[in-house]
């Protein structure tokens, strides 16, 4: 483990001895970044204050003066207000060796590098430093005792010599050690420096940018496909649901989503609807809204309420709001609340969202916004994709997802780049109202290294045997990575288990990237709507699928056809 300080300490490197580790350690330290060991070296186990390992010391970079106490914290990590008070440099690997075992002082457990002058003055602060102004990196227990005649050879104990500090960087007039294929050895580590920074960093603005789908044959299934394309235009994030005999689905926003765009203003009422919405009488023959403006007309004084270019058409103007993922729910008393994600007004990012809620007479609206949203943390990343369901004691919980990958580092979907940002799928419990909060929420799932950069869009389900289903998607919504996964528990609030396999992915039956799903239970009979990409005259749509659903124990399949 190593690293560089900057004008206050001249501690370099640090090795922990305590398990009679063997072979050398490597490590580097970052600005800004808090120490921990390496994967394949042991961690640091010094507590501030007085542990076992001892307090490290270090003597003052400036005239030798009184030794800093480093406020180390446990398993390797400095103490909080440590930066505050010493900075930290960039700096190159360091390589450690391991120093022959009857060298070290009496049962030592941490020894310290520090870097010291053969006139005495301390103002080397790394190997490299000390090299370039003809002095020695040495290895010291207490900071202040040992001098250069102590530091043995590695190969030999009983002779002394510089260490590998000394050797790794030679001096600045040694030819034989400062070149290499005849080019300054330090002009090649500048250049090395800067290539490698480069490098990463175009790697992060262009995994950042959204990318296409992997451009495959779209619309064309197998023989035994088990669902029926509904809609082959964009009606992105459904919401299914039924009452007496009629069949409602609730879709974002036509303009969302939409890649390798091809519109160019030839799409009628593109993007006017906040909420797309069709019925159906018998699940397969369905019909849009005549109304251009959608069940959902108005949005809660949080939301955005200005216009911007399509994305997807920049000659066409379309909400800031960007509505998506609705979800639709009926209260005890007989009236709908319709639970929507939209731009929060508030948010410097505009893609920033927050769930709110709308309550209307008629599944088909006009719904009438509430105020103030359900769900808005905004330093989080924002809330989105609310999924509603009513228990079986007749308790309203909402499930939503924290939009961490909008706070992430770049990469599939914003959050690919370590450290990732979390994802988490949150159930809200909410009043027989359908919109007032009922204690806080609670983490149900949150993305693994498997999912890529995040988890979304749930929808929890309760089976006749009593098991909760909680559909969801992981991998990225403009990648061929996106599918639908479950995971099942016995209480509504987890722990929820994973199943081994997707349900839906690229691949299957001939899908491209499947997500979002919604599903409805209607007598014994269980049906699942969801997306998936398409390529039409329009560009990369998301269009809509209907498919039987069975729920056998822990077990979600799809049915072999559409039974009505």
């Amino acid at each position: 483990m190593a690293w560089a300080t900057r004008h206050s300490l001249a501690v370099d490197a640090l090795i922990d001895r305590s398990a009679n580790s063997e072979g050398p350690m490597t490590g580097t330290m970052r600005e800004g970044q808090r120490h921990s060991a390496p994967t394949s070296s042991r961690f640091i186990d010094v507590k501030p204050g007085a542990a076992p390992g001892g307090i490290i010391h270090a003597g003052s970079t400036k005239g030798g003066g009184a030794p800093h106490t480093l406020p180390l914290a446990n398993s390797g990590r400095f103490a909080e207000g440590f930066h505050s008070r010493f900075q930290f440099s960039l700096v190159a690997p360091l390589y450690v060796p391991a120093l022959p075992q009857p060298w070290f002082p009496d049962d030592p457990k941490l020894i310290v590098f520090a870097c010291r002058t053969r006139t005495g003055t301390h103002d080397c602060y790394d190997p490299r430093g000390c090299a370039a102004r003809n002095r020695t990196m040495i290895p010291t227990s207490d900071s202040s005792s040992t001098t250069a005649d102590d530091v043995p050879d590695l190969e030999d104990p009983g002779k002394k010599t510089l260490p590998l500090w000394r050797r790794a960087w030679p001096e600045k007039n040694d030819p034989e050690r400062s070149h290499i294929f005849g080019v300054p050895a330090r002009w090649l580590l500048v250049v090395g420096f800067f290539t490698s920074a480069i490098t990463i960093i175009l790697c992060a603005v262009g995994t950042a940018v959204p990318r296409s789908a992997k451009r495959m044959q779209t619309g064309i299934y197998s023989a035994d496909a088990p669902f029926v394309e509904i809609f082959s235009s964009n009606f992105p994030d459904p919401a299914l649901f039924r009452v007496n005999e009629t069949w409602y689905v609730y879709g974002t926003n036509s303009a969302a989503g939409i890649i390798e765009s091809k519109v160019h203003g030839q799409v009628k009422y593109f993007g006017v609807a906040n909420v797309q919405l069709a019925t159906s009488t018998n699940l397969l023959e369905w019909t849009l809204t005549s109304d251009p403006q959608g069940p959902l007309q108005g949005l809660g004084e949080w939301a955005a309420k200005d216009m911007m270019p399509a994305e997807a058409d920049n000659t066409v103007e379309v909400r800031r709001a960007n509505v998506w993922a609705p979800e639709i729910l009926q209260r005890p008393d007989g009236r709908f609340v319709l639970y929507y994600s939209a731009t929060a007004a508030s948010a410097a990012d505009s893609a920033v969202h927050c769930v709110g809620a709308a309550i209307s007479d008629d599944p088909t609206g006009p719904f009438e916004p509430e105020e103030s949203p359900i769900a808005c943390p905004i330093e989080e990343g924002g809330a989105i994709d609310p999924g509603a369901i009513t228990d079986s004691d007749g308790s309203i919980y909402l499930a939503y997802k924290i939009d961490g990958n909008l706070r992430g580092l770049g990469g599939e979907c914003g959050n690919m780049m370590f450290p990732q940002r979390a994802t988490p799928i949150v159930l809200q419990k909410l009043e027989e109202d359908g919109i007032t909060l009922s204690g806080a929420p609670v983490t149900i799932l949150d993305r693994t290294f498997n999912d890529g950069p995040l988890v979304e869009a749930p929808v929890v389900a309760r089976s006749e045997e009593g098991v909760y289903f909680l559909f969801y998607s992981s991998g990225c919504t403009w990648n061929p990575s996106y599918n639908v996964k479950y995971a099942t528990s016995t209480s509504i609030t987890g722990p929820y288990t994973r199943a081994s396999e997707p349900l839906l992915q690229t691949g299957s039956w001939g899908l491209l990237a499947p997500g979002s799903p919604t599903v409805w239970q209607d007598d014994s009979k269980w049906y699942m709507a969801f997306h998936a990409r398409l390529f039409t005259d329009v560009g990369g749509i998301r269009g809509l699928y209907m498919t039987g659903l069975k729920l056998n124990g822990t077990t979600a399949t799809l049915e072999t056809q559409l039974e009505l």
